[in-house]
């Protein structure tokens, strides 16, 4: 049953208190019972025509955002009666939240009450009672809730809001129960038929910094462990240069010119997202995201029960936030999607890890500016300082990486899990002419860690051939049982259980596209095991794929050149005919896609505009 909101049994013809009954049929009470999935089951009792005034939509579920976190929720109106019929199973525990906003300016115009009421009853008191008092408006309260007394029976679960104060009546107020779910507490976890899904991305985290990638300094003891209990894709290439496309990549198994999410438009709802797929088939899904370009300003929410974006968090908080959520969800088929941006530049770690590889530099400040002005080093002392800063950077990260998998051992995850850890994209050190990742696809940006860990098996090693972002969705999909909607991406539990080798002949592409005042331009990569093309073409403003001139090309021997030095496109003809034919075929391939879709505009206020720019995003 899909997850989409829907309006059932509302607006009915008299004015009043409305109920509808529905007890619903009998289901497995082992199987977790979410509410928000079962409105059409619901007796309500509310106003029906003074829900309708506020609430033009007239919908009884929704997403809703307070704080930077992203609930489905259960949004009757104030004040309002939702009755649910249900199983009840063993160990259960009913976990939801509550929060309340006003749909208008200032504070709450009176307490909120939410109350959740059980029949049959132990006593006259409420199975649960909380207020929200007025000045505790657009933040959510996370509970759970014991029903051992009713394990085993079946039973009325009743969800009140109301307020005490006619001053409530002045002011609209938007009241939810987000992600209410009543399951089986861990001990029942055994029971799963399907495993956990973790997806872990890591901002700006290059492979080759990795110990299990070859790197020299001692940066990630606890992921070179966990690969150890998996399957290292020795060549995973990522889909673009920045944070965006490259995770709706991930999540759509689809390149960016296709899937269109950019940072002036929303993904199209008509194209398949990853979390809203798994929902469907019943997953739990929750996001502990770091960052704007992951947020909710760009639809990243779609599909997640519970999708939270944390404001300048580290690697810590996130580890934190998503140990909170496994805790709450265990017992339950879960998605949970994690991204830290820790490696990310000003590159700046705990003060125990600024001088783990190296004196701490002299002027971390200047160094910074270094980089925001775009200027090279002044000599490689300077830029090694930088690299060990980022080099603590993702040690940090590592250190906390280590505490979440020893956390999955002890709630009994861990065996139980498809693990994947990966990156967005890399990091420059002005191999190139550049820092950061700006609008460059040479190795040191696109080559990215790849280390996946299957649920309850001894499927371990290491595959050379390369592999891209867009693998993810099949692969998670089929961590899933579930049957992928494209059959493009790879599969990676088929590349490394076959011990398959891809041929030479998959050409791996990324690519990343930007605007001036005056035009849009855009940069391919298409990338074999051996040679790797790079095109940059511009076109006119309107143009999102700008390719209606070509500015540049490039082409390199990988296994001759691998630092990109020696461009051959002026003496091997026949191979960079070969390759711009590719480019033409994808440039149509993509302009036919998008034809066929509309994403919703973004519009980004001046506050937010400021920090990209501070962070050297004013280009992309």
């Amino acid at each position: 049953m899909t997850r989409t909101p829907l309006a059932r049994n509302l607006f009915l013809l008299s004015i009043g208190l409305l109920a509808t009954a529905c007890s619903g049929p009998s289901r497995k009470a082992d199987v977790p019972f979410n509410f928000v999935d079962h409105l059409d089951e619901a007796e309500t009792v509310f106003d029906a025509l003074q829900f309708r005034s506020v609430r033009k939509d007239g919908l009884l579920s929704s997403p809703v955002t307070l704080a930077g976190e992203t609930r489905t929720s259960l949004t009757p109106p104030l004040p309002s009666r939702l009755t649910y019929q249900v199983d009840v199973p063993p160990d259960p525990v009913l976990s939801f939240s509550f929060g309340a906003t006003p749909l208008g300016d200032g504070p709450l115009a009176a307490a909120v009450d939410f109350l959740v009421h059980v029949d049959p009853p132990i006593n006259e008191d409420p199975l649960f009672s909380g207020t929200l008092q007025r000045y505790q408006s657009n933040q959510w309260m996370a509970r759970a809730v014991d029903l051992s007394p009713w394990s085993g029976q079946r039973v009325a679960l009743t969800f009140e809001t109301k307020t005490r104060t006619a001053e409530a009546a002045q002011q609209p107020i938007l009241a939810a129960w987000g992600d209410p779910v009543l399951a089986s507490s861990p001990a029942q976890l055994g029971k799963l038929a399907k495993p956990n899904l973790i997806l872990i991305s890591i901002d700006c985290l290059r492979s080759d910094h990795l110990g299990t990638y070859g790197y020299e300094r001692n940066t990630s003891p606890n992921l070179d462990r966990f690969a150890e209990d998996g399957v290292v894709f020795e060549t995973a290439v990522s889909t673009s240069s920045w944070t965006l496309p490259t995770h709706m990549s991930m999540m759509t198994g689809l390149m960016p010119s296709f899937h269109g999410a950019t940072k002036w438009e929303k993904l199209d709802r008509s194209v398949p997202y990853l979390p809203e797929i798994l929902a469907d088939h019943g997953y739990q899904t929750t996001g502990v995201a770091s960052w704007v370009y992951v947020s909710q300003v760009y639809g990243f929410e779609r599909g997640f029960d519970v999708y939270r974006v944390l404001e300048d968090p580290t690697a810590r908080d996130v580890i934190d936030a998503a140990i909170e959520q496994l805790r709450m969800k265990t017992g339950q088929n879960h998605f949970l999607f994690m991204h830290l941006l820790d490696p990310h530049w000003p590159y700046l770690p705990p003060n125990d890890f600024l001088e783990r590889f190296g004196p701490r530099p002299r002027d971390i400040s200047d160094l910074q500016d270094l980089i925001l002005r775009a200027e090279p080093p002044p000599s490689e002392t300077e830029r090694d300082e930088i690299i060990r800063l980022y080099d603590g950077e993702i040690a940090f990260t590592d250190q906390e990486l280590g505490r979440f998998f020893e956390q999955l051992k002890v709630l009994g995850l861990y065996d139980h899990s498809l693990i994947i850890v990966t990156a967005d994209h890399g990091e420059a050190f002005y191999e190139h002419g550049h820092w950061q990742h700006s609008q460059t696809l040479y190795e040191e940006i696109i080559r990215i860690p790849m280390i996946v860990k299957w649920p309850g098996d001894s499927l371990k090693g290491r595959i050379r051939a390369q592999v891209s972002q867009v693998d993810v969705f099949a692969s998670v999909l089929q961590g899933a049982g579930i049957e992928p909607p494209t059959t493009e991406p790879f599969n990676l539990r088929e590349l490394a259980d076959s011990e398959r080798r891809v041929s030479e002949e998959r050409v791996v592409i990324s690519e990343v596209t930007w605007r001036s005042p005056k035009e849009t331009s855009m940069k391919v990569s298409f990338r074999t095991e051996r040679m790797k093309f790079l095109t940059t073409l511009a076109g006119p403003v309107g143009d999102d794929l700008g390719v209606s001139e070509t500015r540049q090309e490039e082409l390199y021997d990988l296994v001759a050149d691998p630092d990109e030095r020696t461009n051959l496109a002026a003496e091997r003809s026949e191979e960079l005919a070969s390759f711009q034919g590719r480019v033409r075929s994808f440039i149509d391939g993509a302009r036919a896609q998008r034809s066929t879709r509309q994403g919703q505009q973004i519009e980004l206020d001046e506050e937010l505009l400021e920090r990209l720019r501070a962070l050297g995003y004013v280009d992309h």
